[in-house]
């Protein structure tokens, strides 16, 4: 059986990475580890934001609660009713540790499920106000924890020392999960690390200040755009250090290492900005690499990361029941990924170079976008290509339609004080 180290970067886009082909080195380690281990050109996250994307790569099994229901209990019993990854490795002998300070993937919702050790830096007065619908509250409280430089604001190299330790300590075999918020807003890239922006510290914050002010929306070009992707780009960079510094400290353990986001970032391509409850491109087409497999390939055909609980236990030579398929020899298809509005479905089938959005209950078409030669989907093209349509809606209904039945599953039996 082999060591596992799972590293998820929130809100890292797949074409802001060096080895998909950015133009600016951003991701030096990862590409690194993409050229040696097993590269993904097309991974798709099962939903969008952390909290449903991350039940569903834990899991291997779609989240069907909203994407903005922060209810606790609802949360607490789906993790009830699912086996997680890292229960899977300490049912078979692993020490299993967790280490983050993302409040919605903390232990408040359950996602310490199957962990020894699990470590969220998040306080519950702190956790309480970002999962409140107070804007004002929510930017007071962020402006609190980049002064105090801790909470959600907790850098990597903060964050490191506790993970060291728990690796000093750790008997073998183990699966660790580290989830940084580097690149997540704000970003705050340290004065040494800024690379492409040349703000000060009270610039950062006054420039994300005017974003959210705009409600978070603006255009790809806009100059307060531009200015903000130059942030993410210096975060992404600095980010990249945990990874070249975890790789060297980890070195003698023979590790299996996963890297990922858990979603992506948006800058305008569709008129917002960060990562709302949508599922355009940018923010399911997360990067995916697998090192230390002694597999050296590329990987076109899509993936998504709700098979990534069978594929890691697999390659680590563990047997388990996990839901899905390993991908570690080749890709699918066609993936799906989902997102809960108002109880309500968005869908979308994912091929190589087409997409498919529907949405359940409306009665207008779905849209079908030809990736190779839109990636940002500007143009809805299902008049003009109707077969592929139909194919690919017929995939979606059936997909949109089995989640939907088992949301009305997991209400019911969970008004009756059970989960299926």
């Amino acid at each position: 059986m082999r060591n596992v180290v799972l590293v998820t970067y929130d809100s890292l886009r797949a074409d802001h990475c060096g080895f998909m082909g950015y133009e600016r080195e951003t991701t030096p380690t990862l590409d690194a580890m993409a050229s040696e281990g097993l590269s993904y050109e097309n991974a798709i996250a099962p939903s969008v934001p952390t909290g449903p994307s991350m039940m569903g790569t834990l899991t291997g099994e779609f989240c069907q609660i909203d994407a903005e229901d922060f209810t606790q209990e609802a949360w607490l019993k789906s993790f009830n009713n699912r086996k997680t990854i890292a229960r899977a490795f300490n049912e078979n002998g692993y020490d299993t540790a967790a280490f983050h300070a993302n409040p919605y993937a903390s232990s408040f919702f359950g996602f310490d499920d199957g962990f020894d050790t699990f470590r969220d830096f998040v306080k519950d007065k702190e956790l309480k106000t970002l999962t409140s619908n107070s804007t004002l509250n929510a930017y007071l409280a962020t402006v609190e924890r980049l002064v105090r430089g801790s909470g959600t604001s907790i850098t990597w190299e903060q964050l490191y020392d506790p993970v060291q330790e728990w690796l000093a300590s750790v008997s073998e075999p183990y699966f660790l999960w580290v989830l940084l918020l580097d690149t997540h807003t704000p970003y705050m890239p340290p004065e040494d690390h800024r690379n492409w922006s040349e703000m000060g510290s009270i610039r950062q914050i006054y420039t994300q200040w005017k974003a959210q002010q705009r409600g978070w929306q603006g255009e790809a070009d806009d100059p307060l755009t531009n200015q903000l992707r130059d942030l993410y780009d210096d975060e992404i960079r600095y980010a990249d250090g945990f990874l070249d510094r975890l790789l060297e400290d980890t070195s003698g353990d023979n590790p299996l290492v996963v890297v990922h986001g858990d979603h992506g970032e948006a800058f305008g391509e569709h008129e917002y900005l960060r990562h709302p409850a949508k599922i355009h491109e940018e923010l399911v087409h997360v990067p995916l690499v697998i090192g230390n497999t002694e597999q050296s390939r590329h990987i076109e055909k899509p993936v998504s990361l709700r098979d990534l609980p069978q594929t890691v236990t697999s390659l680590a030579g563990v047997d388990t029941n996990m839901p899905g398929e390993s991908f570690a020899e080749e890709g699918r298809d066609w993936v799906y990924t989902q997102v809960f509005n108002d109880g309500k479905v968005n869908g979308a089938v994912r091929t190589t170079d087409w997409k498919y959005i529907g949405h359940e209950g409306e009665d207008e078409d779905g849209s079908l976008y030809h990736l190779a030669e839109d990636p940002c989907e500007q143009r809805d093209v299902r008049d003009t290509y109707p077969d592929i349509a139909a194919e690919l809606e017929h995939i979606l209904t059936a997909r949109v339609g089995d989640q939907s039945e088992r949301r009305a599953i997991r209400e019911m039996t969970t008004e009756l004080g059970e989960e299926p």
